[in-house]
């Protein structure tokens, strides 16, 4: 498996973002809302206005971007989201590597706990979290657009 580099990502990655977004998540344009999946495929320009206050990191297969997770910290807690790996490349390891540098980006920047949402239907992304030491913390029902959503922490 290789040493995967994470590197922040700047506005010039934002088309390159969003055309990841709509890559990972075109395949399920029929399981969830529309407004939902709208949500999970921002344009470039929601993205770089979103660097303001969020955090991106990237993950690049030579020149490529392959993965990509958000962070933002408020009132000392770190929301990790928008996490998505091409599909070319999971099991890999990405995944874990994001998760894991969004980790020790949250304790460098004195967050007390590291939060997440997900769907009950992204059952990957469900093991990956709980390997990782996250402990479902709550399920909202239809919460966005209808949809259930569970809730996920770990105390840092």
């Amino acid at each position: 498996m290789p040493d995967w580099k994470i590197q922040v990502a700047n506005t010039a990655d934002s088309e390159e973002i969003s055309q990841l977004y709509r890559t990972v998540w075109t395949p399920f344009l029929n399981d969830f809302p529309k407004e939902l999946m709208d949500n999970r495929m921002p344009l470039a320009r929601e993205i770089k206005a979103s660097m303001e206050k969020k955090t991106y990191f990237i993950v690049r297969d030579k020149a490529k971007i392959i993965g990509v997770a958000r962070a933002t910290i408020e009132h000392g807690a770190c929301l990790l989201d928008r996490m998505v790996v091409h599909p070319e490349f999971r099991g890999k390891g990405i995944g874990k590597a994001l998760t894991l540098h969004i980790i020790d980006y949250a304790r460098n920047n004195n967050a007390k706990k590291i939060w997440l949402d997900t769907s009950p239907k992204l059952t990957e992304a469900i093991a990956l979290y709980e390997s990782l030491g996250f402990r479902e913390c709550g399920l909202f029902r239809k919460h966005y657009w209808g949809t259930d959503i569970k809730f996920y922490e770990m105390l840092i």
